[in-house]
């Protein structure tokens, strides 16, 4: 990233290169703080309150639904961990690149190439949690199952009568061109009826 609209044109190469790692380690910190934990605080302030909910609301009463209430915070554990084990090695491998950067752990060579090579792995595990929620619900929830199935079950019925209807509209056309072009046997055997129809007539004459 250029970073040459935020530094002084005054400094040196040394400084402008220092103040560019200063820049980098300040908006990767940001995008820590922003991106990853003050997200996971608020999924965690936001997930315990309506588990509190839950065991009040499913827990008491003269028939409490524990079987209910166990399922719901199995959904709930099962997103916030999708979330954090998602994200946490994004954030991990860029916190882990700054320290080097700037010295505070030591440099290795090894330990640069891996955190370079994991980069687009990672990234693209943080993206994927985008698209976990649908499949957790599916995996938590029996009763999103049974609404997925019935969906699927539609889906196949729906293409299998679409390609019932193009085989028989195949073989009717079929038909068709076969009453309208007769075939080689046929037209034989209509020659053969008009030879013995004019035998009989002599016959008869």
């Amino acid at each position: 990233m250029d970073y040459s609209m935020l530094i002084g044109a005054e400094l040196d190469e040394a400084e402008k290169e220092r103040a560019e790692m200063w820049w980098a380690a300040i908006l990767s910190l940001k995008s820590t703080l922003i991106g990853f934990v003050l997200p996971l605080v608020i999924l965690l302030v936001c997930y315990c309150s309506l588990a509190q909910l839950l065991s009040r609301h499913f827990g008491q009463g003269p028939r409490p639904d524990r079987r209910r209430q166990r399922r719901l915070l199995r959904v709930i554990v099962s997103l916030v961990m999708a979330f954090f084990l998602c994200w946490l090695p994004l954030h991990v491998n860029k916190t882990v690149s700054m320290l080097l950067e700037f010295g505070f752990v030591p440099y290795s060579c090894s330990l640069d190439q891996i955190l370079l090579t994991a980069q687009p792995y990672v990234t693209c595990l943080a993206y994927l949690n985008s698209c976990l929620n649908p499949l957790l619900y599916a995996a938590c929830d029996p009763s999103f199952r049974k609404r997925c199935r019935g969906a699927l079950l539609m889906l196949c019925r729906i293409s299998r009568r679409g390609g019932e209807g193009k085989i028989d509209g195949g073989e009717e056309e079929k038909e068709e061109r076969s009453s309208a072009f007769p075939t080689r046997t046929q037209e034989e055997t209509a020659d053969r009826a008009e030879e013995e129809t004019a035998n009989v007539r002599l016959g008869k004459g």
